[in-house]
């Protein structure tokens, strides 16, 4: 049995895959994983024509955006859904692309 303090992390390239999976995917994740911290800092999405978030859900835990540099494509978080969790986008970079919420 799991120790009641541990808790699921989904970080680096593994969260990368996981969001590269899809809304669907993403959320069915997070269905299964609803306490879980995201660790995207220091991500580079640069490479990607936009960084959706549309319709994403994500557990209660913590969310890091920290440092994550987003390049000039659109950031898109129309509709998701934050549980009760800490969001940082603290020293996140963001180019010429909208960022919208």
């Amino acid at each position: 049995m799991a120790d009641a303090e541990e808790r699921v992390v989904l970080a680096g390239q593994d969260a990368i895959d996981r969001w590269r999976q899809g809304r669907k995917a993403w959320n069915a994740w997070v269905a299964e994983n609803s306490v879980a911290d995201i660790d995207f800092s220091s991500v580079n999405f640069s490479n990607h024509e936009a960084v959706p978030f549309r319709n994403f859900q994500f557990p209660n835990g913590s969310i890091d955006f920290a440092k994550a540099y987003f390049g000039d494509g659109d950031v898109i978080f129309v509709n998701s859904i934050f549980g009760n969790c800490d969001v940082s986008f603290r020293g996140a970079r963001f180019g010429r692309g909208a960022f919208i919420f």
